[in-house]
């Protein structure tokens, strides 16, 4: 019966120091989920896909706001022109897709490529809201349109990084955004 009661007390002695531990890393991971470092830009982000797209696809004018998206997160609205000067069709989104990668750091400080979302209805004017439809359409050659993407943000208290083939060519402030409004 001796053995039974110290064989007991040597097993619960374990599931306490198993328990003790499990708190103590859930406590660690929540302190640092709450730590807002928005000094921190992305380094060692990475690149974008490379593609076979025609050189004569130019991406530029971009213009950065920000929004909701439709479960009231934080939304990077990117709007760019999309000129094609080469002999085959283009599909706007893909172009965008396939050449720029927007990332930001995360809270435990890894780095994020931001995905894809949609704006709650209602937000974007009449005119971002073409320009929104422009993305699913093929661009002929000849042709230039201006177009919308939306990108659900990590956080907007950290910066993000533009990076367009392998080189960081812009880092954005979203905390220093104007945010869209329907009524433009």
């Amino acid at each position: 019966m001796r053995i039974w009661k110290r064989i007991n007390l040597i097993l619960a002695a374990i599931v306490l120091l198993i328990s003790v531990l499990a708190v103590g890393k859930l406590a660690f991971g929540w302190y640092t989920q709450r730590q807002v470092t928005p000094q921190k830009v992305v380094i060692g982000a990475p690149s974008a896909p490379q593609s076979g797209s025609s050189s004569k696809l130019r991406l530029s004018a971009f213009h950065f706001s920000y929004a909701v998206d439709f479960l009231k997160r934080p939304t990077l609205v990117v709007q760019y022109k999309l000129s094609n000067k080469g002999g085959d069709t283009a599909w706007p989104q893909y172009v965008l897709d396939s050449n720029v990668v927007f990332a930001q750091q995360t809270n435990a400080g890894t780095t994020s490529v931001l995905a894809k979302t949609d704006v709650a209805k209602g937000q974007l004017s009449f005119l971002m809201q073409n320009y929104q439809e422009n993305s699913d359409i093929l661009l002929r050659d000849g042709e230039t349109a201006t177009m919308i993407a939306t990108y659900r943000l990590e956080s907007r208290n950290r910066p993000v990084s533009m990076i367009v083939g392998k080189k960081q060519r812009e880092t954005i402030k979203p905390w220093t955004l104007k945010q869209v409004k329907a009524d433009e």
